[in-house]
């Protein structure tokens, strides 16, 4: 009895079967093979396309190891005007080259959510160039020989040239030498400050592993570290350093799980243990202290900003005086008149001989009464009635009456004995 082939149906006639009737199971076989290899014919040719064989066609796209071709627009775009074709020594992949872009704009944004916020900073009617533009008060204080800042509750918000920096710790510095006074300053670096360091012998604890929020390789794991007292926080950047690990390279923090724990933004390249790292605040400054009295007048230096300066009696520190927050000075004083007469001495703390400063009277201290302007004068004649003598330094400044027996006369021409003084000073 006939059987047939598998895929196509042919027939298969037994022994002596289909006699005189042959020309049956034979043509049907040959209109299924002419189906069959038409078919795949038809298809063949509209692979070709355009091109002489199929062979052709695929050397478009191919290489002879069957691996992909570059399409000319990825080849194109892994070059860049501005970055150039290489990365270091190594050859541009596509991702490398987006990945320099991004990483660029991110080092820009130095921490802030977008480039914009980074840009407003900068360009905020508040802001100061080369001065301290937030901090919580008394943020700079001493204990025995050491000189602190504070930004562990209040983070100390500077400008180092342009640069925003941040103290988000407790810094101290040890004062040591001659008794003498301390001029203290924020210095910043380019590379930032390490705050965890696990590079060293003996040091490969870290681990990469799943994140379990997204089942991606984000986390990055370490039971023998306290991520948090060490100070990690997302824009923190962590570097895997183990040579020969496909992990090698940087990675941003996006947030700190626990203790034990961080996230990064992407992902990395695979699973892997006992891994040397660091953990790099690419925008903490240091904090140091230095015997060398600056200017007088304000002038700036690279990659520097006084913050304020110590007394030390050559064992500890005995007094600090913080720097005025913005290089401003802006406070009423009660003014009452002895024997006709004032004198006040009145501290700036700007750190810097003013180069501008306005004095005020008014009969309040909190502007809900009108400022009137008083000029400044010596006390040349017993009509100087809106004017006040004035000295300044780089710390302070004094003020006193120029006519006897008036503190100022008002707009409504009334002698004032008494009320509040308002001195604005900017460095």
């Amino acid at each position: 009895m006939a059987s047939k082939t598998p895929n196509l149906g042919l027939i298969k006639p037994a022994r002596g079967e289909f006699q005189g009737t042959w020309d049956i199971p034979m043509n049907a076989n040959s209109d299924a093979l002419d189906a069959s290899l038409g078919g795949a014919v038809t298809e063949i040719t509209d692979a070709r396309g355009s091109q002489s064989s199929l062979t052709a066609r695929l050397d478009v796209q191919l290489n002879a190891d069957g691996t992909l071709k570059d399409i000319p627009e990825v080849a194109a775009a892994r070059i860049s005007t501005v970055y150039g074709d290489n990365l270091a020594t190594v050859a541009y992949t596509l991702d490398a080259r987006v990945e320099q872009g991004d990483r660029e704009v991110f080092d820009a944004r130095q921490s802030l959510t977008t480039l914009n916020d980074r840009l407003a900073f900068n360009l905020d009617n508040d802001h100061v160039n080369n001065s301290v533009n937030s901090a919580p008060p008394g943020f700079l204080s001493f204990t025995g020989a050491n000189v602190k800042v504070d930004g562990s509750v209040t983070p100390v918000v500077c400008d180092i040239n342009g640069y925003r920096q941040v103290v988000r710790t407790l810094k101290q510095v040890v004062v040591s030498g001659a008794a003498g006074t301390r001029y203290v300053y924020l210095q910043r670096s380019s590379t930032g400050e390490i705050i965890l360091n696990r590079t060293g012998g003996g040091d490969n604890t870290g681990n990469v592993a799943i994140y379990t929020g997204d089942g991606k390789l984000r986390k990055l794991n370490d039971t023998t570290q306290n991520f948090i007292t060490s100070g990690a926080q997302p824009g923190d950047i962590v570097e895997i350093t183990s040579v020969g690990s496909q992990n090698l390279g940087q990675y941003i923090v996006e947030a700190v799980i626990d203790a034990n724990n961080l996230i990064v933004i992407g992902q990395f390249v695979t699973s892997q243990a006992n891994l040397n790292y660091k953990i790099t605040n690419p925008i903490a400054p240091s904090l140091l202290v230095t015997a060398t009295v600056p200017a007088k007048r304000y002038a700036r230096v690279s990659d520097q900003i006084f913050i304020g300066r110590a007394v030390f009696d050559g064992a500890n520190v005995t007094s600090v005086m913080t720097y005025a927050v913005k290089g401003r000075y802006e406070a009423f004083t009660s003014i009452t008149l002895t024997l006709g007469n004032f004198s006040q001495v009145i501290s700036h703390n700007i750190g810097y001989v003013p180069t501008g400063a306005k004095f005020f009277a008014s009969q309040a201290n909190d502007y809900s009464q009108v400022i009137e302007p008083l000029s400044v004068a010596d006390m040349t004649a017993s009509t100087l009635q809106r004017s006040v003598i004035v000295k300044m330094d780089d710390t302070d400044v004094y003020v006193k009456n120029a006519t006897n027996g008036i503190f100022y006369k008002s707009f409504d021409g009334v002698s004032q004995t008494a009320g509040y003084l308002l001195v604005i000073a900017e460095r």
